[in-house]
This record gives C-alpha cells, sequence and structure tokens, in this order.
C-alpha cells in the first residue's frame, strides 16, 4: 500500500480507517519488511510458552529485532515514505524528540457497531531531549504512542507481551504528531466511536521515517526505507539537529 501523505490529507476520515484496519492486519501478521521476527527457545513452565492456538498448538514467543519492533510504532495509513525532505516531514510534525521506549501497555480498541474491534497499544516514551516543538506527556513524564496491534475479540495479550519482551535498548530519533492532528490533516473529527484516538497527547510517528534508532554508530534509519532519512545515516544527533534548526524557520 503506497499512501502520500498529500494523498491522505484529502481523504474522508471513513476511507482512511478502512486503510488503517489494511494496514494493522498486514503489521500484526509479519511486522515490517527487512528483519524476520525471531522464535525464542520455548520456556519450562506452561505460561511462558505462549498463547494456544485455536487448534491446540502452542504459540510460541517471539523476539523482534529493532526495525520489527519499530515497525509497529510507525503503523500509520501513510506506511510508505510520504515526505521528501526533513522540511517536508517536519509539516506534519507536532514534535521531534530523542527518547527510549520503557514499556508497552495495554490500551483500547475501536470499531463501529457490528464490525471488528481493532485493538491497540500504547508505547511509553522517556524523553530525553526535545529536538523541536513541545511534547505533551503524562503525569509521569511519559510520551505515550498509540498504535494498532490487530483485529480481535479479546484484548492481544500474546502480540503485547512479544511486544514488551522486544523493546529496544537503543532511543530513538521520533518525529510525531499528535492523533488530534492527524485527524485534522485527514479531514476533521473522527467519528464518536473513535472519540479516544482524538486527542493532543497521544502520538503516533509520521510514517515509517518517523523512527530511526541512534546507535553507537550514529542514526540508524529502517534498513527497508528509502528516500531523505537515508542522508542521515550513520550521522551524529548533532548534525541531525542542525538541520532542524536551518530548516524549522521554513515550515512556519
Amino acid at each position: 500500500m503506497r499512501l502520500l501523505l498529500g494523498t491522505a490529507r484529502r481523504q474522508p476520515v471513513a476511507a482512511i480507517l478502512l486503510q488503517v484496519a489494511a494496514v494493522a492486519i498486514l503489521s500484526a501478521g509479519c511486522s515490517t519488511a527487512g528483519a524476520s521476527p525471531t522464535n525464542s527457545s520455548p520456556p519450562e513452565t506452561a505460561e511462558a510458552r505462549g498463547a494456544e492456538t485455536a487448534t491446540g498448538e502452542i504459540d510460541p514467543p517471539i523476539d523482534y529485532p529493532p526495525d520489527n519492533f519499530w515497525g509497529f510504532m510507525t503503523n500509520t495509513v501513510d506506511r510508505a515514505v510520504g515526505t521528501q525532505s526533513l522540511t517536508d516531514a517536519l509539516r506534519f510534525a507536532d514534535v521531534v524528540i530523542v527518547g527510549r521506549v520503557v514499556d508497552v501497555v495495554e490500551s483500547d480498541g475501536y470499531g463501529a457497531e457490528g464490525e471488528p474491534i481493532l485493538w491497540y497499544a500504547e508505547a511509553l516514551i522517556e524523553v530525553s531531549e526535545v529536538v523541536y516543538g513541545t511534547p505533551a506527556v503524562d503525569s509521569s513524564g511519559l510520551l505515550r504512542i498509540a498504535f494498532p496491534v490487530t483485529f480481535s475479540e479479546e484484548y492481544p495479550t500474546k502480540q503485547l507481551e512479544d511486544l514488551q519482551r522486544s523493546i529496544p535498548k537503543d532511543a530513538a530519533l521520533l518525529i510525531l504528531r499528535s492523533w488530534a492532528t492527524y485527524f485534522e490533516l485527514t479531514g476533521g473529527e473522527p467519528p464518536k466511536w473513535l472519540d479516544g484516538l482524538f486527542r493532543g497527547d497521544r502520538y503516533q510517528t509520521i510514517g515509517p521515517e518517523g523512527a530511526m534508532r541512534i546507535t553507537p554508530a550514529g542514526i540508524e534509519p529502517p534498513s527497508d526505507l528509502e528516500g531523505w532519512p537515508q542522508e542521515f545515516q550513520g550521522s551524529s544527533l548533532g548534525a541531525f539537529k542542525e538541520q532542524v534548526s536551518m530548516q524549522a524557520p521554513q515550515v512556519n
């Protein structure tokens, strides 16, 4: 699915919600392109061996590599690279931060009456540095990224536990917008059953370019991502911040 940000801005909310659902199904099945999930060796206890499938088989725990983990965080309608430059990315962002995931927690599920429920999780981000904008944080000082996990009748506890055990150690450079900003860009207020997401203190990345790992070797864009983020491959955080300072005035 390739949807440029410019295209998404013109689509009615209802059409976009269907696309969010389709993206979520793909994500739940295979995460992001690039590195593949790694199955952990089954632990000794029955409680830790993973979820039991409908056929009675054990669905083993999964350890996701960092690129795959961040693939869930960047799971938005604008799944393809929708920005053509850092300046373009800043136009669609509320904040740019450096942060580390400290936990992934259960969130709400959303679905119209009679429709399947799409369950969400929230990544709790410890903000170590603000590069651009003013982030909204919770009472614990953590920023929250709300992202879809999968459709199911009950909350997908097994998938949540897989994500929790796969939290990356590296911090990341995060280019974010609030869900309220997202809905404003895509056509206005969402339907009432999505009110829980229409918030200025819950964030999403602007797309797959919205999460770039910070490693000892420098900035590390997603391995399968093309476009302007690759210009910062191996760059220092200081070099990125300098570019933001230079280009931010062009946004306003």
